[in-house]
């Protein structure tokens, strides 16, 4: 194996490969199935040692090198140390002596291994696959790879939704409407340069000059840099800190410039405009005749009914435009309307004669360990390690998950011909490569698992007893972007239609033959057979697996969950659009 293999590979699993060398890595990969099958088992062992370390470490150490958050990673925060010890250094400090002697042990262990596999490394990849090992008792075990090598190569550090040429930060939002629904931004979203053009509803701006300003629709507001924006109608009101001094917002015949303080700006669409400064002082300039400019200080304001008529002095209303204070009240009572309404469509739920699990998330009192179905006394989940968190809304409860032992188990016997599942999830990072939604005990005779991967496709995977597995995988459809955010998901096999389909949000982002799944030369095993999908033992979150099915057996969700259903039929589009509608928190 050549040594510029090894050095590119290295990069790779340290997470500071350059984006030429991974071109080039790329193109290694491509050409020699001898480097695929070397690359592939370099970064099992690479996966073995986090995972590893992770397990045995996250009672000691709650914020290590290996399990930092990826909140701490964008601040570029460094982890803290729990104990300081004098003359130790930082990475000493949080990386205990027990620490170094593990990861010692296992890379002794993972050298001799890697000296085995190399000399095995003309394998192919479909070989190992379904190759089968020896238990020390001398029993045999099926071992089933789940994992397309070829497309599991992702820069495991990259931001990719991090932009140099951000403006600003969606911070907020009641209720809005935008003109354009398909592009319209969301909590969390960095904004470059364009148009806010707002129909209905509050937003909340936090630029990255340190200003931050709320705009009420309807309005329209083009962001031109962090320093400029251009009303054309609608109001705002802006908050600048000294870092921000200068801040400007343009209308069609003046510039309204920030000398350090607090204003709203009110545009009609027919041109009439108010000014209201209610801390510090604006400049106002003509945009025709730079040359003269006025000053407006606190407690004062002016208006004009229409660009050609001259400025006069009105009372100043600060209760006209919406404060910081206004708006987190108005978003309460909006999420506590959309609380009750998805209460309300719960109801509705319930009467389904399909619906077979119901888990809303809501703890019981009486029995704090158990997850309780909704729709009848039976199939309630036990709760193991997880904790009570926020949900959706203030007031919705949710579990969050966190540590590899954190899981919600149950049992769902029988078989289905067509299936439904729905969950709404927050994801707060893509730590494995596989983190489970619903995963079975058992991995054969038509069992079915549900799942996210690490490269942002959502996947799942329906085990034929007699055939090597079949999957259902997304293209990239999830980033860092979407981490902390709540979304919808559903997965739906359907057997008249000979189909499984992936939602997001309501919409459908992947839908494959159930025969042969989204595999391109997977050729059909069943037919047209029908497949009794089953259940069983399972888990929400994670997996316990029966047997050691592959290699990735620490599938633990980074996360929270706070709604999970299984129906045993094959909802319609509409009716997987409408759950999401009826429960969606604002965004």
């Amino acid at each position: 194996m050549n040594d510029r293999l090894e050095d590119l590979i290295d990069q790779y699993c340290a997470g500071c490969i350059e984006e030429s060398d991974f071109v080039e890595l790329q193109s290694l990969l491509r050409e020699s199935e001898a480097n695929r099958q070397h690359y592939y088992e370099i970064l099992q062992i690479h996966s073995d040692l986090h995972e590893l370390v992770d397990t045995e470490l996250h009672d000691e150490q709650e914020t290590s090198p290996l399990t930092r958050t990826f909140t701490d990673t964008i601040a570029g925060e460094k982890p803290q140390a729990s104990v300081s010890t004098e003359g130790s250094t930082g990475f000493n400090r949080i990386f205990p002596t027990q620490a170094w002697m593990l990861v010692a042990s296992v890379s002794s262990i993972a050298a001799a291994f890697l000296a085995v596999v190399v000399w095995q490394q003309s394998r192919s990849l479909h070989e190992h696959a379904n190759q089968q090992t020896v238990l020390p008792s001398g029993q045999e075990r099926k071992v089933v790879s789940v994992v397309n090598a070829a497309r599991s190569l992702r820069l495991p550090t990259q931001i990719t939704s991090h932009k140099t040429d951000s403006l600003a930060i969606l911070q907020q939002v009641v209720d809005p409407v935008w003109n354009d629904g398909e592009k319209a931004p969301r909590v969390g979203d960095e904004l470059t340069a364009q148009t806010l053009d707002l129909q209905n509803g509050i937003v909340h701006l936090a630029f990255l000059n340190g200003a931050t300003a709320i705009l009420e629709g309807p309005a329209r507001l083009d962001l031109i840099n962090r320093q400029l924006g251009v009303l054309h109608h609608g109001k705002i009101r802006c908050f600048v800190p000294e870092s921000a001094h200068g801040f400007t917002i343009e209308t069609s015949t003046n510039r309204f410039v920030d000398l350090g303080t607090q204003f709203g700006l009110d545009v009609g669409i027919d041109g009439e405009q108010e000014l209201h400064v209610f801390d510090g002082e604006v400049e106002m300039q003509s945009i025709q005749d730079r040359g003269t400019a006025q000053r407006i200080v606190s407690g004062y304001a002016i208006s004009r009914d229409a660009p050609d008529h001259d400025w006069s002095t009105v009372a100043t209303q600060p209760t006209r435009f919406t404060s910081v204070e206004k708006l987190w009240g108005l978003k309460q009572r909006s999420d506590q309307r959309r609380y009750e309404r998805w209460k309300q469509h719960i109801e509705t739920v319930l009467e389904d004669p399909d619906l077979v699990v119901l888990y809303d998330f809501e703890p019981d009192a009486s029995e704090p360990s158990r997850l309780t179905n909704q729709k009848s006394d039976s199939t309630h989940g036990t709760i193991l390690g997880c904790e009570w968190s926020r949900g959706r809304w203030d007031g919705k409860y949710a579990l969050e998950f966190k540590r590899p032992n954190n899981r919600v188990q149950f049992n769902l016997p029988g078989t289905f011909d067509d299936l439904t599942m729905m969950t709404w999830l927050r994801i707060d990072g893509f730590d494995r490569f596989f983190s489970s939604l619903m995963s079975t005990d058992r991995f054969d005779n038509h069992h079915i698992h549900w799942h996210l991967k690490s490269t942002g496709q959502i996947g799942s995977g329906i085990k034929p007893p007699s055939s090597l597995r079949v999957l259902y995988d997304t293209e990239e459809t999830l980033g860092y972007e979407d981490l902390g955010r709540w979304m919808h998901l559903a997965l739906v096999v359907n057997q008249t239609d000979q189909t499984v389909t992936h939602f997001l949000n309501g919409q459908v982002v992947g839908q494959f033959p159930l025969h042969t799944g989204s595999e391109k030369m997977r050729t059909d095993v069943f037919g047209n057979e029908t497949w009794p999908i089953r259940v069983g033992k399972a888990e929400l979150g994670n997996w316990s697996p029966a047997e050691d099915y592959d290699e990735w057996l620490v599938r633990n969700l980074n996360g929270r969950i706070d709604e999970f259903s299984v129906f045993r039929r094959a909802l319609g589009d509409q009716e997987i659009q409408r759950s999401y509608e009826l429960g969606k928190p604002n965004s």
